[in-house]
């Protein structure tokens, strides 16, 4: 590698400081390009597109099959752990939904990672414990189908 070029010529903007390949060897660095290029270490290219760029999927209401529960009574074990599979990308919009800001939800995101199932279970068993009485089967159907469009995650409540 020539002096003063940069070693990721096709990833990183020639506007960045050279360094050389003992600078990469010496620590570590993390570049960000335009948020669209992650360069990690010395050898790690990630290429992504700017969530502005991504292509947006409409989200789709899932209507509920069966009436809302209006029952007072508590989660059970099979109500969490079946909500917690299948939450699926939705589990940060429920965690806001039931309170909780970005930078906690962030945080349990890097403690339960890669398990997101768990780190579901982790968010409604956090919001049982916060809202105590007011966690209920009722509660939070409502807030799975009218706040989420979740009706098949409200499903999963009904009496």
């Amino acid at each position: 590698m020539a002096h003063g070029r940069w070693p990721y010529p096709n990833d990183i903007s020639p506007d960045a400081s050279p360094m050389s390949s003992q600078d990469l060897e010496d620590k570590n660095y993390v570049v960000i390009q335009h948020a669209t290029n992650v360069v990690q270490g010395n050898l790690t290219v990630i290429h992504g597109e700017p969530r502005s760029q991504q292509k947006q999927r409409p989200r789709r209401e899932r209507k509920p099959k069966k009436p809302i529960t209006e029952s007072t009574k508590p989660l059970n074990q099979d109500q969490k752990e079946g909500i917690s599979k299948r939450v699926g990308d939705d589990w940060k919009r429920l965690g806001r939904r039931l309170g909780f800001d970005n930078a906690l939800l962030e945080q349990w995101e890097l403690e339960k990672k890669p398990d997101y199932t768990e780190l579901n279970y982790h968010i409604i068993t956090n919001w049982e414990q916060e809202k105590d009485r007011e966690a209920t089967c009722a509660t939070l159907a409502e807030i799975l189908y009218k706040k989420l469009g979740r009706g098949d995650l409200a499903d999963l409540l009904a009496d």
